[in-house]
């Protein structure tokens, strides 16, 4: 009956995360606050959910999916774009961060081992926040954004080394290695033939396989999760954990030229992964902690985030970068990582940390996290805070200083978004561009957006993200050219709730009352336009009488 149990423990958590949402819409607290807030209430304070068999099963394959979903988002162009600047950034970042926890574990009595431990567990952040807080303030394409993406790339590759290692750091549970410096180097041997294995088939693999499965509704979502167990199977064989072989698989996916498509279609999965984990987080948290440990906590989580920040910020500032935008991308990453948990949960299964020590970790991640999302949100007036009462240097230092590329919305005019690749739509696309427009052109058939001198999106107009990718709230003008009812009243319904203007294909008359309704400013009628013509020249060739 260990279904059933699942089952309304799953059911429990949704619940318990949609409430959460809805309770606080009014006062902007980030999502995955809420989850973990709502995990903390269903489980350790009202008891409605315990840890068991089963939980930990589903918190296992949810943590397989959810790297392999953040493998996807890694794209390693955005890695190219940022520069010189990620490599030193996250290298400075990375080395301060370690030395200072090594230290203050130190101080706070913890053995040498265990305090290089917590240095190695705090010094990553986490791509799951980052990237969801990004997308969600539109600012993947901004300085800050690419410049925390591409340090996060680089942290996730230290840390598949650092679980490798762990994984064969000989403890006091469990079956030691008969022979550690053996197993460890064939654990590396995999890494490198796994490593190899993401970098061919995302060279000459997958980017065919994906064109493959690209026409057929669905088989992208499926035969992306198939490429993903291939892999888990494959570190398996090797002697790798599950989650280093999902991770893999999503950032050799991420390299393909259909990568944006592929993650509007597992963004859901993403989505629904993203709320397992922080509400099993926070189910699975202590919340007896006696007065050491909570001062344990807060020290670690105040050392996390002040040294991120200054070793992400000060080195951007000293290089030149504006000091606006190197205090965002050092908020952005001011929280320790979701491999972090499975490193402190790793270490703690063969004895190298103790129940305690993986508690207080739980505790600095829920607060750091929590502190971390609420600073980005507030990050304008907490610059403005800094730049007056301690950084005056942000005043004047960072005014005449460039941020870097801006985003082709930022730098360019506002874009038209023609649907329908049609022959009218191509012809729409084609006269818009000659006269100067900026043109985003979407269609369902991958095969019309071939060749157009534009930027293109393949995908269907009910999926609010590939709208949302397209740039749709920063149009100047929708325009339908297709010949469907309801996706052109789907689409007047929501340009009028964004106040632009729109403007539709009206096979006949009959529509036109339904979409007047939902103030569409010009309609196309090429079919009576076509009747009117061809009884004007009727009329000409004298075929017709007046």
């Amino acid at each position: 009956m260990n279904h059933l149990y699942l089952i309304e423990d799953l059911g429990l958590m949704l619940v318990a995360a949609t409430c959460m949402l809805l309770a606080t819409s009014r006062l902007e607290i980030p999502p995955i606050v809420n989850y973990l807030i709502a995990g903390l209430l269903i489980g350790p304070i009202l008891g409605w959910i315990e840890q068991t068999s089963h939980l930990t099963l589903l918190s296992n394959t949810g943590i397989v999916l959810l790297l392999f979903l953040v493998g996807i988002e890694l794209n390693i162009h955005q890695f190219k774009s940022a520069g010189r600047h990620v490599l030193l950034v996250a290298s400075i970042q990375m080395s301060c961060t370690c030395l200072a926890i090594y230290l203050l574990a130190r101080v706070l009595g913890e053995s040498q081992a265990s305090s290089f431990l917590l240095g190695l567990i705090c010094m990553f952040s986490s791509t799951v926040v980052v990237v969801k807080l990004l997308h969600a303030r539109k600012e993947m394409r901004s300085f800050h954004g690419r410049i925390a993406i591409g340090i996060l790339l680089l942290q996730d590759m230290v840390a598949l080394a650092a679980l490798t290692f762990v994984t064969h750091w000989e403890g006091t549970h469990g079956e030691p290695a008969t022979d550690p410096f053996l197993a460890l180097s064939s654990s590396m041997a995999g890494m490198t033939a796994l490593l190899t294995l993401a970098w061919l088939s995302s060279k000459y693999l997958t980017t065919r396989a994906l064109n493959w499965a690209l026409p057929i509704p669905g088989m992208m979502f499926i035969w992306s999760l198939g490429w993903c167990f291939m892999f888990v199977s494959l570190a398996h064989a090797v002697g790798l954990s599950h989650e280093i072989g999902a991770f893999l698989a999503g950032l050799s996916l991420a390299q393909s030229s259909h990568s944006q498509e592929l993650k509007r279609r597992v963004h859901p999965l993403m989505n629904f992964f993203v709320v397992v984990f922080f509400v099993m987080l926070g189910a699975e948290t202590q919340i007896n902690l006696s007065m050491l440990m909570w001062l344990k906590v807060l020290l670690l989580s105040a050392t996390v985030m002040t040294v991120k920040l200054a070793g992400v910020a000060l080195p951007l500032m000293r290089m030149g970068r504006c000091h606006k935008e190197s205090f965002r991308a050092g908020i952005h990453l001011a929280q320790i990582s979701e491999f972090s948990f499975i490193l402190a949960a790793l270490a703690t299964h063969k004895g190298l940390i103790s129940a305690e020590t993986q508690t207080v970790i739980a505790w600095t991640g829920i607060l750091t996290i929590t502190l971390s999302a609420v600073s980005i949100r507030s990050g304008e007036s907490m610059i403005a805070w800094f730049t007056k009462s301690r950084f005056p240097a942000l005043e004047t230092g960072g005014s005449n200083q460039t941020s870097g590329p801006a985003s082709p919305l930022e730098s360019s005019q506002q874009p038209i978004l023609v649907i329908g690749m049609n022959a009218l739509g191509r012809n729409i696309v084609q006269r818009l561009i000659a006269c100067g427009e900026t043109i985003t052109a979407i269609d369902s058939d991958p095969e019309k957006l071939k060749s157009l001198p534009c930027q293109s999106y393949h995908g269907n107009i009910h999926d609010w993200d590939l709208l949302e990718s397209a740039g749709f709230h920063e149009a100047k003008l929708i325009v339908s050219a297709l010949q469907n009812e309801e996706a052109n009243q789907l689409l007047a319904f929501r340009a009028k709730g964004a106040d632009i203007p729109c403007c539709v294909m009206a096979p006949d008359t009959l529509v036109m009352p339904a979409l007047l309704d939902l103030n569409i400013s010009y309609f196309m009628t090429p079919f009576a336009d076509g009747i009117k013509r061809q009884h004007k020249e009727l009329i000409q060739s004298r075929l017709l009488k007046r």
